[in-house]
């Protein structure tokens, strides 16, 4: 009983006198269909009666590749792409490490041949034995899978898995800075910087640190001097060495730098606080703050301004009721089209515009703000008809700043500064807090204010909360930390008050 498959052929048995035989075509035969799971043969059966051949028998047969012949993959692996991460550190980190995926030693079975490759995960795909990645944008566990395909259509898979560590820039999450005596304790005209700054960082499985400095420079000033002073989150520190004169104003910047990326935060710190000053030996006043320019009038940044009475540009009055002054190539104009030269300022002469240099005549009526627009109305009609209302009186009283407006709305605010203070003396379900603290306003309000208050220890992660609303005549809060040793504390706190004085 002879067979034929493809190109090869055999004998299933010889001569016998059974009546039926049992045949397990050999694996080795799948080498002659390497394109395909199935394929045809012949099976020829030859009867014999003693020596003599009686008849002849021919049948088609199908053999089909089994399922468990299957391509093979010899490796699929994970190979780091660190990019700017040290190779040191031996991780991946997360939007900065990519991964390289490779297939190797892959094979088909008995005869076929491997025909794609396919690499998928982490929202990423190839169709070749290697496949690198982007960035890895997400922390956690990535799982690839490399498949390989081969001529019959049968596949192999493995997979791998890494893991990411999670990764963010530092952040600057707050920040205060004011003058300060050396031991730094808060002081209008000190000398030295007290700051304080809280921030957080990615340790990426404590590989990761931060470096933290701090600097100043007179606001006037392009470069910056190094403090040489770093920080802890959420520790007070004092710098400057006594150089922060109280006649200028300076810019702090604090920085914060780990593996990858620096971030700073900057803020001012103004001059010495005084009610007004003159520039010392020069033609400069400042309301608020130290003079610091010559020809100048400063306010402080602290302060705010609102202008009531007329308004002049050089010595001419701009007047023509209800006309829109605008400014066109620096200068004052009624129209938002070209007037005259740039170099030419623009008058109003009776309702109409000139840019004439010479004096111009007219009503002369001062000009006001009135609904937005210049107008020489009377300043009684501004203030009944379109602002309303106007301060009445401002001044100071002890800590305080106050300002008191015709409608009976008023204002305070103020910086009350403590040492020796036991934050830590009582404690709610872990927090600790400081015994009721009053202060006095510096007048009495119609009714009970409103308050907001901000600032704390300067040595402690602390916050300021209110004892309720404020009587007619106090403040009260409370300082609260979630550290115990904070027995013995030099605090500061900002006060704003709102309400009615009359």
């Amino acid at each position: 009983m002879p067979y034929s498959f493809g190109s090869a052929s055999g004998t299933i048995t010889t001569k016998t006198s059974l009546l039926a035989v049992k045949w397990t075509p050999a694996l080795t035969l799948a080498n002659q269909i390497p394109n395909t799971t199935s394929g045809t043969g012949t099976l020829t059966c030859y009867t014999y009666s003693g020596s003599t051949l009686i008849g002849t028998k021919s049948i088609t047969i199908t053999l089909k590749v089994p399922t468990s012949v299957v391509p093979t993959i010899g490796s699929f692996t994970a190979t780091r792409v660190d990019g700017t991460v040290p190779s040191s550190w031996g991780i991946y980190v997360q939007n900065k490490s990519a991964v390289t995926l490779t297939i190797s030693n892959a094979a088909g079975a008995y005869g076929s041949t491997i025909k794609a490759y396919s690499i998928t995960g982490g929202s990423y795909s190839g169709s070749s034995s290697t496949l690198t990645t982007g960035v890895l944008v997400s922390s956690g566990t990535y799982t690839f899978t490399g498949k390989v395909t081969d001529s019959r259509g049968r596949t192999a898979t493995k997979t791998v898995s890494i893991s990411v560590v999670e990764y963010s820039p530092p952040v600057i999450t707050g920040h205060v800075s004011y003058r300060s005596n050396s031991s730094g304790t808060a002081a209008d005209a000190g000398t030295y910087i007290r700051g304080l700054v809280t921030y957080t960082y990615a340790s990426c499985s404590s590989k990761n640190t931060v470096t933290r400095a701090t600097y100043y420079k007179r606001s006037t000033a392009t470069s910056w001097t190094n403090a040489s002073k770093s920080f802890n989150s959420g520790t007070g520190f004092t710098f400057g060495g006594g150089n922060i004169s109280a006649e200028y104003t300076y810019d702090v910047k604090y920085t914060l730098t780990d593996a990858f990326t620096t971030v700073s935060v900057t803020e001012t710190i103004s001059t010495a606080a005084v009610l007004m000053d003159f520039l010392h030996g020069g033609k400069g006043i400042a309301i608020g703050k130290v003079a610091e320019t010559e020809n100048c009038f400063e306010v402080s940044q602290d302060w705010t301004t609102k202008l009531n009475g007329p308004v002049y540009l050089g010595t001419t009055t701009l007047g023509a009721q209800n006309i829109p002054i605008f400014l066109n190539n620096g200068q004052p104009t009624a129209s938002s089209v070209e007037i005259g030269s740039g170099t030419k300022p623009i008058y109003m002469h009776q309702g109409a515009l000139t840019a004439s240099t010479s004096t111009v005549g007219g009503a002369g009526t001062p000009v006001y703000l009135k609904a937005g627009v210049l107008t020489a109305c009377t300043p009684s009609s501004i203030v009944t008809s379109v602002v309303g209302d106007y301060v009445t009186s401002v001044g100071t009283s002890g800590i305080w700043t106050y300002r008191k407006w015709n409608s009976g709305a008023a204002e305070c605010w103020g910086v009350y500064t403590a040492s020796g203070v036991n934050i830590a003396k009582n404690n709610y379900s872990g927090f600790r807090y400081s015994d009721g603290i009053s202060v006095n306003l510096p007048f009495t309000f119609a009714a009970a204010p409103v308050a907001v208050y901000s600032g704390g220890c300067t040595s402690y992660l602390t916050f300021v909360t209110p004892i309720g609303q404020p009587t007619t005549t106090q403040a009260k809060f409370w300082v609260a930390c979630l550290d115990s040793s904070a027995t013995n504390c030099s605090i500061v706190v900002n006060i704003h008050v709102m309400g009615k004085w009359k």
